[in-house]
């Protein structure tokens, strides 16, 4: 499905989504599906090749990269704006309103802002999109590239890419519906 533009003023699109929103509705659903669908070692093993050795897994990539990296210090680093006197409330660099659309909430945040969605930031939601810190890193730091952005932290991590970089592909592809 494609929504089309009814308006586009300069980075501003507004789009018309009545007349989709049935379709709009069983994607969301499509995709709440996926993300309710949890990967296990043992389905990360039957993904591997023999020769990778995960019995000694403790954290992917992503876990290690978000034990490490708090969100709040993500959030900054890539351009948000936290708003003040109001906890948690960010405004993405991507927005093109003045409202602080983007909510953390423990370790995941989540944004309301249509500008995040529309450019494939993190995972869509009903709501917009959301994600975590490695899905901030994926987009800003790797264009949205997760294959990239896997390797490049796997290598600085001093992790074993081998190990990672197709299984943990194939499940995020799983789980973004891609």
């Amino acid at each position: 499905m494609v929504l089309q533009p009814s308006i586009n003023l300069q980075s501003f699109v507004v789009v018309n989504v009545m007349n989709d929103l049935p379709e709009i509705r069983k994607e969301a659903l499509r995709i709440k599906q996926a993300h309710a669908t949890k990967v296990t070692k043992d389905y990360l093993v039957k993904l591997s090749k023999p020769a990778i050795d995960l019995e000694n897994l403790s954290q992917s990539p992503i876990e290690h990269f978000n034990s490490l990296n708090a969100l709040k210090n993500i959030l900054l680093q890539y351009g948000y704006l936290k708003q003040s006197g109001r906890g948690n409330n960010y405004r993405s660099p991507l927005q093109t309103s003045s409202s602080y659309a983007t909510t953390m909430r423990g370790h995941r945040w989540i944004s309301l802002s249509a500008s995040d969605a529309a450019a494939g930031l993190g995972r869509l939601c009903l709501s917009g999109c959301s994600g975590d810190a490695f899905d901030l890193y994926v987009y800003f730091a790797h264009n949205g590239d997760f294959n990239a952005a896997l390797s490049t932290y796997s290598n600085e991590a001093g992790l074993k890419r081998q190990s990672y970089l197709g299984t943990f592909s194939a499940a995020w592809s799983l789980a973004n519906g891609k």
